[in-house]
């Protein structure tokens, strides 16, 4: 369910942003997204060191089976593969929304990070009272 209400998200910026009008120029749309993509990286290793779990299955699936670091790897591979043939030759309207649409991911990931410090937080709480 998590996973289905991301990719709603994504939908919705991505389509506010076409409806718009922003636009911003190939290489500045290319950096917001692998900025992206790095703060994607952050604070999934971050939330999934306090006890959080990857909501996409297919990326948990590889992280069970090869690790964080090498399922990166392969992830950022299938990106650069993503912005190489179907990114960077697109118009500069769909570049600019992609760009802003995946910001939905990091943002997310702080916000479950915030959730999952206060949970621990609250749990050495509990234990110090006992």
């Amino acid at each position: 369910m998590q996973l289905f209400k991301g990719m709603v998200m994504l939908i919705a910026v991505a389509v506010f942003i076409l409806y718009s009008g922003i636009v911003l120029p190939t290489y500045a749309a290319l950096l917001l997204l692998v900025m992206a993509l790095i703060m994607d990286t952050v604070t999934t290793y971050r939330c999934l060191k306090l006890g959080g779990v990857e909501a996409n299955p297919i990326v948990r699936f590889f992280f069970k089976r090869i690790g964080f670091f090498p399922t990166l790897v392969l992830w950022y591979g299938v990106w650069f593969m993503i912005i190489t043939y179907r990114i960077a030759p697109a118009v500069p309207e769909v570049q600019t929304a992609i760009a802003f649409a995946y910001w939905t991911v990091p943002m997310n990931n702080a916000r479950v990070l915030k959730k999952l410090r206060l949970k621990q937080k609250r749990e050495a709480e509990a234990i110090c009272e006992s």
